[in-house]
């Protein structure tokens, strides 16, 4: 989030495509595969795949679908936004309780990724790099909205 309200954030939300920024969020869509994958390895628990309580998949498709049209029309780069950011304080929600907690779930097994190398990387990365992305396609649609509204 820091990282999306700099300077950085701001560059790219002015320079890229709200198409670009809209299709950015699509790597959520093989990251759920690759999840769903790991839950049927037992590493991690169906709570945090699509067959549980995370259901982050949708907003990879939605961002693919919506990219081509998200220029065009603003409001459709405005619901992928909201859909993804809702999906993915759902995923925050899910990987929290699922992981071993007093106040989890207490499931078997439970998220240990942050654990283990490279999994470890998840959060950060992934979690991490939608959210920048969220914050820089808010940047970038926030902009473009003012600079309607003044002309």
């Amino acid at each position: 989030a820091g990282l999306g309200i700099s300077r950085v954030g701001k560059r790219l939300a002015t320079t890229l495509s709200i198409g670009a920024l809209v299709a950015f969020q699509a790597f959520r869509l093989p990251l759920e595969i690759v999840l769903h994958a790991w839950f049927r390895q037992g590493t991690i628990p169906e709570a945090m795949t699509w067959s549980g309580q995370n259901f982050d998949i949708v907003s990879g498709v939605v961002a693919a679908v919506c990219a081509p049209f998200a220029a065009r029309e603003l409001r459709v780069a405005w619901f992928a936004n909201a859909v993804g950011i809702a999906l993915l304080l759902n995923v925050m929600r899910v990987a929290a309780m699922s992981s071993p907690v007093p106040f989890g779930w207490h499931l078997d097994p439970p998220l240990q990724l942050a654990a283990h190398l490279p999994y470890s990387f998840i959060g950060p990365v992934c979690v991490g790099g939608a959210i920048f992305g969220h914050v820089v396609l808010t940047r970038s649609l926030w902009a473009r909205r003012k600079a309607r509204g003044s002309a």
